[in-house]
């Protein structure tokens, strides 16, 4: 009898041995990554599933699992945020059953590219598994850039100095970065394309660039545009062009030419022509004689636009005869500011002989004449009586 029972009693260890072992493990958990590659800094949703696969029947707590679990163990560079409701607390999951969750996570903003694993802990009563996956995560690369000119004001035929800071704002490394520009307004010095070999993350490079301003560029707002190549870990190309605003302002030149001097009853006539050889507009043009004689010296002409000119006269008192130097004051002004001409007018100043001065030396010469006849025809009257 004695024998029997502990029969019985081994039986029974034996059948709950068979019953636990066939419920170890019973759970099945399956993941869903959402989205199935990462990037770094954004969010990822992994969804998880649990099945009860044990051994059971229907309708009876055998094959049932109680106090189950399931957590995320701390898994670079994943950062868990909370899980949803239905997971968070230990549950009960009947033979067959199944209970669905979510994690929620943000990707380390500072991780590189790759294949990581990731692990989660399921409970079942007293056992415990693991269970391993693995998330892409793949950065890409963002380059932006701020630019510095070392000339507030451009004209053409300029050089000016470009300062470009390079910053990778993405979220993977930028490889063979290359630097080039498209415009025949202006014109890269040295190299017409540089080289950068990596920018991380995170991280700025400063760039330098030499420009001239094409001599044929009009006076206006243009847009030169910067372009950039670059590759992130994998070979990928990236392309981006950035457009920089620039200015290009008037710059007037005026010049003085065709001078013409007359003379006439001391009165002095002087012309000439006041055209402007710049690249851009002048403006509140006026000319001035700087000289002690009265007369009318003194012409505002406004506005000359590239390559037009105007003629000027100037009329002056003067008696003096000989070699003269007046100095001519232009002043102007342009984009780039104020201007103040000084041109010395040399010429020689000639008596001419007008019709009043002809009249006063002809007329005691007629009378003269004239007298001369009268005297001589009397005595010719005289001695024809006798």
């Amino acid at each position: 009898m004695e024998r029997l029972h502990r029969t019985l009693v081994a039986m029974l260890i034996l059948l709950s041995f068979f019953h636990i072992a066939s419920t170890v493990n019973a759970v099945e958990v399956s993941f869903a990554v959402k989205p199935s590659v990462a990037e770094p800094g954004e969010d990822v949703n992994i969804d998880v599933e649990l099945v009860n696969k044990a051994n059971g029947s229907l309708g009876s707590n055998i094959g049932d699992a109680d106090n189950v679990e399931i957590n995320y163990l701390d898994s670079y560079p994943l950062r868990l945020k909370r899980k949803s409701q239905s997971i968070t607390d230990p549950f009960r999951l009947c033979f067959s059953c199944t209970k669905k969750g979510t994690f929620y996570f943000s990707v380390d903003p500072d991780a590189n590219s790759n294949v990581y694993p990731i692990f989660f802990e399921v409970k079942e009563g007293a056992f415990t598994f693991n269970k391993e996956l693995s998330i892409e995560v793949k950065g890409f690369p963002n380059l932006v850039f701020d630019t510095t000119i070392d000339k507030e004001t451009l004209k053409p035929g300029d050089i000016f100095n470009m300062s470009l800071k390079l910053t990778n704002v993405g979220s993977g490394a930028a490889k063979k970065i290359k630097i080039s520009q498209e415009s025949t307004n202006f014109i890269m010095q040295g190299d017409n394309l540089i080289f950068v070999d990596e920018l991380p993350i995170k991280q700025s490079k400063n760039v330098s660039l030499t420009f001239l301003v094409n001599e044929d560029v009009k006076p206006g707002t243009y847009l030169l545009p910067i372009i950039i190549s670059n590759e992130d870990t994998r070979r990928n190309l990236f392309n981006f062009t950035q457009k920089i605003g620039l200015s290009i302002l008037n710059k007037a030149k005026i010049n003085i030419r065709n001078l013409k001097v007359a003379r006439d009853d001391g009165l002095l006539d002087i012309r000439l022509r006041v055209e402007n050889v710049g690249k851009g507009e002048a403006n509140d043009i006026t000319a001035e004689l700087n000289t002690k004689y009265q007369g009318f010296k003194k012409n505002y002409i406004g506005k000359l636009d590239t390559d037009e000119d105007l003629p000027i006269i100037f009329t002056l008192h003067m008696k003096n005869s000989g070699k003269q130097t007046i100095p001519l004051i232009v002043k102007y002004n342009d984009d780039f500011g104020n201007y103040t001409l000084v041109e010395n007018l040399e010429f020689e100043a000639k008596n001419k002989f007008g019709v009043l001065t002809f009249l006063y030396i002809l007329l005691p010469v007629v009378v003269f004449i004239s007298v001369l006849i009268f005297f001589q025809m009397r005595r010719r009257h005289r001695n024809s009586e006798v």
